[in-house]
């Protein structure tokens, strides 16, 4: 059988009452439980995959599913959390974080909390509990396109602006991500990012093989992490109350327009995906590996930084800086494929 993409767009009208029947982006408000009051735009593309994305949470995928298989991991909070669940006064990270197939960390901070000239910056940051503004979904030209913009801001302070555009081709199983970061101030404004990437069971698995980018060094985080190098790859099954690692890959081709790929295939499901990326603008890729059962989840995380909060970030010389005015690209792509 031919995918959709190769049929004109009359044939597919000979075919096919409403092209709903095919493929679609349809808008959803939740109306219960810790998303009541969330807006979804939910996304068929005619290519096996369906996914989520969340208006209120900076447009991040939620649920997101290949041929019909469960593909993205969910945390016991759940798949969204509405952003008026969040406080910017305590840390508690641990109770609104909802996985998802993508969990933007920053802007102004990443990895652990900290307080700075008496501020609170909380864990991986504010921008995932920011709803996004003037957005849009339309099936235009046999492309799903998805914008909207998402602001991090304050009186007297920073004004960043993320504009992001996410695009799926119809009859594709592939997610372009581009967002565009302004400074929106007269003043240098340092900024952190992470593409918080969750894989969940049941394509996790002790079945999953996973390849690394090419011309990377591989550093561990911890001690405990670097008991696990070489194998930094390999998965098991749940263990109870096992601790996580996490490894950062660095690229050596920094600075270069290019795209970093990671594969992962799960021979058992027959499935593959890729996650490509700039690593001009995103150099690094923490990899979040959690073999702790009820916590199983396989984190590809493109970053520009080594998630160590801001204020080490800064020491290390790492920290990333935007100027007055200007913008940074950043380039995510997601694709699924059968094996």
């Amino acid at each position: 059988m031919k995918n959709l993409n190769e049929y004109s767009k009359n044939d597919l009208l000979r075919l096919a009452g409403s092209e709903e029947q095919l493929y679609s982006v349809k808008r959803y408000m939740i109306e219960d439980g810790k998303g009541k009051g969330s807006s979804i735009y939910q996304v068929t593309t005619g290519g096996k995959l369906q996914y989520d994305v969340a208006v209120d949470n900076a447009m991040d995928l939620t649920n997101l599913s290949y041929n019909g298989v469960n593909i993205s991991y969910i945390s016991k909070n759940g798949s969204v959390i509405s952003p008026y669940a969040y406080e910017n006064s305590g840390n508690i990270f641990g109770q609104t974080f909802n996985g998802g197939m993508l969990y933007t960390c920053g802007l102004r901070n990443t990895g652990s909390a900290v307080v700075e000239n008496g501020k609170f910056f909380a864990t991986h940051g504010r921008i995932h509990s920011v709803p996004s503004e003037n957005c849009s979904a339309i099936c235009e030209d046999g492309k799903i396109t998805l914008k909207g913009y998402i602001r991090e801001t304050e009186l007297f302070g920073h004004s960043l602006e993320l504009k992001r555009t996410i695009t799926s081709e119809v009859g594709s199983s592939k997610i372009i991500i581009d967002d565009v970061l302004t400074n929106k101030i007269p003043e240098d404004e340092e900024y952190m990012i992470i593409y918080h990437m969750n894989f969940g069971f049941p394509f996790l698995s002790p079945a999953l093989k996973m390849w690394l980018p090419e011309n990377i060094e591989t550093v561990p985080a911890s001690e405990h992490a670097a008991e696990y190098s070489g194998r930094e790859t390999e998965f098991t099954m749940p263990i109870d109350g096992e601790e996580e690692t996490l490894f950062f890959h660095t690229s050596n081709d920094k600075g270069e327009k290019k795209l970093a790929c990671v594969r992962l295939e799960n021979p058992e499901l027959g499935i593959g995906a890729t996650v490509k990326y700039s690593v001009d603008t995103l150099p690094i890729m923490a990899q979040w590996r959690c073999m702790r059962s009820g916590e199983y989840v396989l984190g590809i995380e493109p970053t520009n930084s080594y998630v160590m909060s801001r204020t080490k970030e800064r020491e290390n010389g790492t920290i990333g800086m935007l100027p007055a005015f200007e913008s940074v690209n950043m380039h995510v792509e997601l694709e699924f494929y059968d094996l």
